[in-house]
């Protein structure tokens, strides 16, 4: 009934076309964190399904596939981090998903509301995301106590937190220590995000179906829609202004993002 949630990519090679990368067959740290930054770059993070077309989310690898790769859309975490995932496996990682809290914006105890990525080598475990509209590292991170990476000019760091939990934390740009996410590190089949992908995709509670939300990393900063305004971020220096009809909106999602809601359906 499942079965479809960890099928194999349909086209390996058309999916790193999507992203702008060729194809290796050695399965290094170094070619892992190529695959995150590419991917942070090139797929947005996007809730427009939910919170704008309103047409219903599938975990299915075949239809993750036509929409992020075929039809250049992206998705949120369970969807990207999902398909990044399968992706990764295929080629030759040892790849799996785990549940993470978003501490960023909300205090614990919270539910599990979000999906990243773990990477076993032979050195120790990675965590790495592409599915997160925040600041996330923009390559792989070393799971320790008191890890601390510099990775593109941020500074991460990683605490152990329980016997199951870990930490993501970052130092802002005025050095101050805000945390990320708590992350598990308990692999998880895909199945188990399926209730909690419909949860978040269709509750009037969720964020996700109250406000539109489209961010995309760049090469400099990142671009961004919340709501109704639109922000980009270029070496450090944020502009903002609002979006005041549709066809703007539409126009930016096209040009900023690459998101054609014309073959949305």
């Amino acid at each position: 009934m499942y079965e479809l949630v960890d099928t194999p990519i349909p086209d390996v090679d058309s999916y790193l076309q999507r992203i702008g990368i060729s194809k290796r067959d050695d399965p290094t740290r170094d070619y892992l964190d190529e695959l995150v930054f590419a991917h942070q770059c090139s797929v947005p993070f996007e809730d427009l399904d939910s919170s704008y077309l309103h047409v219903p989310l599938s975990l299915d690898i075949p239809r993750l596939f036509e929409k992020v790769v075929i039809r250049k859309r992206g998705g949120f975490c369970f969807e990207l981090n999902g398909l990044f995932c399968r992706l990764l496996k295929d080629l030759g990682f040892n790849a799996y998903s785990v549940f993470c809290h978003v501490v960023r914006t909300f205090p614990e105890p919270i539910p599990s509301l979000h999906r990243a990525v773990l990477v076993d080598f032979p050195e120790g475990a990675v965590l790495c995301d592409v599915g997160q509209g925040g600041p996330v590292p923009g390559a792989s991170i070393e799971i320790g106590d008191h890890v601390e990476a510099t990775i593109r000019g941020g500074v991460f760091h990683i605490q152990r937190q329980s016997e199951y939990w870990w930490l993501l934390s970052r130092t802002t740009s005025r050095g101050e220590e805000e945390n990320i996410i708590t992350f598990s590190c308990i692999p998880q089949h895909p199945v188990e995000f399926i209730p909690v992908n419909y949860y978040c995709s269709t509750s009037p509670t969720s964020v996700f179906s109250q406000k539109i939300i489209v961010n995309l990393r760049t090469e400099t900063g990142n671009v961004n829609i919340t709501g109704d305004i639109y922000s980009e971020n270029i070496n450090g220096v944020k502009t903002e202004r609002r979006i005041r009809s549709r066809q703007e909106f539409e126009s930016l999602l096209l040009g900023s993002f690459g998101i054609d809601l014309a073959h949305s359906a």
